[in-house]
Protein backbone atom coordinates (compact mmCIF):
# COMPACT_ATOMS: atom_id res chain seq x y z
CA UNK A 1 0.00 0.00 0.00
CA UNK A 2 2.84 2.38 0.90
CA UNK A 3 4.74 1.48 -2.28
CA UNK A 4 1.71 2.19 -4.50
CA UNK A 5 1.13 5.53 -2.75
CA UNK A 6 4.79 6.53 -3.18
CA UNK A 7 4.67 5.61 -6.87
CA UNK A 8 1.62 7.86 -7.25
CA UNK A 9 3.41 10.67 -5.42
CA UNK A 10 6.43 10.14 -7.68
CA UNK A 11 4.29 10.66 -10.77
CA UNK A 12 2.75 13.81 -9.25
CA UNK A 13 5.99 15.23 -7.83
CA UNK A 14 8.33 14.30 -10.67
CA UNK A 15 6.44 13.76 -13.93
CA UNK A 16 3.72 16.31 -13.21
CA UNK A 17 5.84 18.95 -11.49
CA UNK A 18 8.81 18.85 -13.88
CA UNK A 19 6.70 18.78 -17.04
CA UNK A 20 4.41 21.61 -15.92
CA UNK A 21 7.24 23.74 -14.53
CA UNK A 22 9.61 23.44 -17.51
CA UNK A 23 6.80 24.03 -20.01
CA UNK A 24 5.46 26.96 -18.01
CA UNK A 25 8.93 28.47 -17.66
CA UNK A 26 9.30 28.47 -21.44
CA UNK A 27 6.06 30.46 -21.78
CA UNK A 28 6.61 33.06 -19.06
CA UNK A 29 9.49 34.93 -17.45
CA UNK A 30 11.83 33.53 -14.81
CA UNK A 31 10.81 36.41 -12.53
CA UNK A 32 7.12 35.55 -12.83
CA UNK A 33 7.94 31.90 -12.14
CA UNK A 34 9.95 32.78 -9.03
CA UNK A 35 7.09 34.93 -7.75
CA UNK A 36 4.57 32.11 -8.22
CA UNK A 37 6.86 29.53 -6.60
CA UNK A 38 7.00 31.81 -3.55
CA UNK A 39 3.45 30.61 -2.82
CA UNK A 40 4.70 27.06 -2.12
CA UNK A 41 4.94 27.36 1.71
CA UNK A 42 1.44 28.86 1.85
CA UNK A 43 -0.08 26.09 -0.28
CA UNK A 44 1.72 23.35 1.69
CA UNK A 45 0.53 24.80 5.00
CA UNK A 46 -3.04 25.10 3.69
CA UNK A 47 -3.07 21.54 2.32
CA UNK A 48 -1.66 20.13 5.55
CA UNK A 49 -4.31 21.94 7.57
CA UNK A 50 -7.28 21.14 5.28
CA UNK A 51 -6.31 17.45 5.02
CA UNK A 52 -5.57 17.35 8.77
CA UNK A 53 -2.13 15.89 8.13
CA UNK A 54 -0.20 18.68 9.80
CA UNK A 55 -1.93 21.63 11.40
CA UNK A 56 0.09 24.84 11.15
CA UNK A 57 0.48 26.83 14.38
CA UNK A 58 0.04 30.63 14.53
CA UNK A 59 3.83 30.96 14.74
CA UNK A 60 4.16 28.83 11.59
CA UNK A 61 1.71 31.07 9.72
CA UNK A 62 3.70 34.12 10.84
CA UNK A 63 6.88 32.53 9.50
CA UNK A 64 5.19 31.65 6.22
CA UNK A 65 3.84 35.18 5.88
CA UNK A 66 7.19 36.85 6.56
CA UNK A 67 9.09 34.47 4.30
CA UNK A 68 6.66 34.81 1.42
CA UNK A 69 6.57 38.62 1.73
CA UNK A 70 10.36 38.66 1.69
CA UNK A 71 10.51 36.57 -1.48
CA UNK A 72 8.00 38.90 -3.16
CA UNK A 73 10.22 41.88 -2.37
CA UNK A 74 13.39 40.15 -3.55
CA UNK A 75 11.84 38.98 -6.82
CA UNK A 76 9.65 41.99 -7.64
CA UNK A 77 12.66 44.32 -7.52
CA UNK A 78 13.68 42.80 -10.86
CA UNK A 79 10.28 43.50 -12.35
CA UNK A 80 7.21 41.25 -12.46
CA UNK A 81 4.92 41.53 -15.49
CA UNK A 82 1.77 39.41 -15.42
CA UNK A 83 -0.18 39.76 -18.65
CA UNK A 84 -2.47 37.88 -21.03
CA UNK A 85 0.61 36.83 -23.01
CA UNK A 86 2.19 35.12 -20.02
CA UNK A 87 -1.07 33.81 -18.50
CA UNK A 88 -0.71 30.28 -19.90
CA UNK A 89 2.83 29.92 -18.63
CA UNK A 90 1.93 31.44 -15.25
CA UNK A 91 -0.95 28.97 -14.80
CA UNK A 92 1.29 26.04 -15.72
CA UNK A 93 3.89 27.10 -13.14
CA UNK A 94 1.11 27.51 -10.54
CA UNK A 95 -0.09 23.98 -11.38
CA UNK A 96 3.48 22.76 -10.93
CA UNK A 97 3.63 24.36 -7.48
CA UNK A 98 0.37 22.61 -6.55
CA UNK A 99 1.84 19.26 -7.69
CA UNK A 100 4.96 19.78 -5.58
CA UNK A 101 2.84 20.84 -2.60
CA UNK A 102 0.82 17.61 -2.88
CA UNK A 103 4.06 15.64 -3.10
CA UNK A 104 5.48 17.36 0.00
CA UNK A 105 2.38 16.82 2.15
CA UNK A 106 1.92 13.29 0.77
CA UNK A 107 5.46 12.21 1.61
CA UNK A 108 4.92 13.47 5.15
CA UNK A 109 1.81 11.30 5.51
CA UNK A 110 2.73 8.20 3.47
CA UNK A 111 6.46 8.05 4.11
CA UNK A 112 6.37 7.70 7.89
CA UNK A 113 8.93 5.10 8.93
CA UNK A 114 10.34 4.71 5.41
CA UNK A 115 13.99 5.55 4.78
CA UNK A 116 14.28 8.89 2.89
CA UNK A 117 16.70 7.31 0.41
CA UNK A 118 14.11 4.64 -0.39
CA UNK A 119 11.43 7.32 -0.80
CA UNK A 120 13.69 9.22 -3.20
CA UNK A 121 14.51 6.09 -5.20
CA UNK A 122 10.86 5.03 -5.52
CA UNK A 123 9.39 8.45 -6.32
CA UNK A 124 12.15 9.46 -8.74
CA UNK A 125 12.02 6.14 -10.61
CA UNK A 126 8.22 6.38 -10.81
CA UNK A 127 8.50 9.78 -12.46
CA UNK A 128 10.96 8.69 -15.17
CA UNK A 129 8.64 6.87 -17.66
CA UNK A 130 6.29 9.83 -18.00
CA UNK A 131 9.14 12.30 -18.46
CA UNK A 132 10.79 10.09 -21.08
CA UNK A 133 7.51 9.76 -22.95
CA UNK A 134 6.90 13.51 -22.92
CA UNK A 135 10.50 14.34 -23.77
CA UNK A 136 11.10 11.70 -26.42
CA UNK A 137 10.19 13.88 -29.44
CA UNK A 138 12.72 16.48 -28.33
CA UNK A 139 15.36 13.85 -27.58
CA UNK A 140 14.99 12.40 -31.09
CA UNK A 141 15.29 15.84 -32.70
CA UNK A 142 18.31 16.89 -30.64
CA UNK A 143 21.67 17.34 -32.40
CA UNK A 144 23.76 15.66 -29.71
CA UNK A 145 27.03 16.55 -31.44
CA UNK A 146 26.24 20.23 -30.94
CA UNK A 147 25.78 19.92 -27.17
CA UNK A 148 28.67 21.77 -25.50
CA UNK A 149 30.72 20.54 -22.49
CA UNK A 150 29.24 23.45 -20.52
CA UNK A 151 25.73 22.13 -21.19
CA UNK A 152 26.73 18.58 -20.19
CA UNK A 153 28.23 19.97 -16.98
CA UNK A 154 25.00 21.83 -16.24
CA UNK A 155 23.01 18.65 -16.87
CA UNK A 156 25.31 16.68 -14.55
CA UNK A 157 24.94 19.32 -11.83
CA UNK A 158 21.14 19.34 -12.19
CA UNK A 159 20.94 15.55 -12.11
CA UNK A 160 23.32 14.71 -9.27
CA UNK A 161 22.94 17.72 -6.98
CA UNK A 162 19.74 19.63 -7.73
CA UNK A 163 17.72 16.41 -8.08
CA UNK A 164 19.31 13.33 -6.47
CA UNK A 165 21.07 14.87 -3.46
CA UNK A 166 18.46 17.58 -2.98
CA UNK A 167 15.56 15.11 -3.07
CA UNK A 168 17.17 12.89 -0.44
CA UNK A 169 17.77 15.85 1.87
CA UNK A 170 14.28 17.25 1.20
CA UNK A 171 12.53 13.95 1.95
CA UNK A 172 14.58 13.52 5.10
CA UNK A 173 13.66 17.04 6.22
CA UNK A 174 9.93 16.46 5.58
CA UNK A 175 10.03 13.48 7.93
CA UNK A 176 12.18 15.21 10.53
CA UNK A 177 10.55 18.66 10.85
CA UNK A 178 7.33 18.37 8.84
CA UNK A 179 6.12 19.47 5.43
CA UNK A 180 5.24 23.05 6.39
CA UNK A 181 8.58 23.93 7.93
CA UNK A 182 10.48 22.19 5.13
CA UNK A 183 8.56 24.09 2.43
CA UNK A 184 9.28 27.36 4.24
CA UNK A 185 12.98 26.94 3.42
CA UNK A 186 12.00 27.26 -0.24
CA UNK A 187 11.97 31.00 0.45
CA UNK A 188 15.77 30.89 0.67
CA UNK A 189 16.08 29.92 -3.02
CA UNK A 190 15.74 33.48 -4.42
CA UNK A 191 18.20 34.72 -1.77
CA UNK A 192 20.84 32.22 -2.84
CA UNK A 193 20.20 33.07 -6.50
CA UNK A 194 20.52 36.78 -5.70
CA UNK A 195 23.84 36.27 -3.89
CA UNK A 196 25.23 34.11 -6.72
CA UNK A 197 24.14 36.72 -9.29
CA UNK A 198 25.84 39.41 -7.19
CA UNK A 199 29.13 37.50 -6.98
CA UNK A 200 29.25 36.10 -10.51
CA UNK A 201 27.27 38.54 -12.66
CA UNK A 202 27.81 41.77 -10.76
CA UNK A 203 24.06 42.29 -10.22
CA UNK A 204 24.13 44.34 -7.02
CA UNK A 205 21.01 43.91 -4.82
CA UNK A 206 18.74 46.91 -4.31
CA UNK A 207 17.73 48.28 -0.87
CA UNK A 208 14.27 46.73 -1.36
CA UNK A 209 15.89 43.32 -1.92
CA UNK A 210 17.92 43.68 1.28
CA UNK A 211 14.64 44.36 3.12
CA UNK A 212 13.24 41.20 1.51
CA UNK A 213 16.28 39.24 2.72
CA UNK A 214 15.66 40.46 6.27
CA UNK A 215 12.02 39.33 6.10
CA UNK A 216 12.92 35.88 4.73
CA UNK A 217 15.53 35.31 7.45
CA UNK A 218 13.05 36.51 10.09
CA UNK A 219 10.46 34.09 8.74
Amino acid sequence: KTLVALIGLGIIGNTGYQALFMTGLSLTSATNSAMIIAALPVIVALLGTVLRIERASPLMWLGVGLGTAGVILVVSARGVHFSADSLRGDLLVLSAVFCWSCYTVGVRQVGRGVDPLQITAITTTAGVPGLLLLGMPGLLREDWGAVTPKTWAALLYAGLLALVLCYVLYNRAVQAIGSGRTALYNCLTPLVAMLIAWLTLGEAPTPVQFLGVALVISG
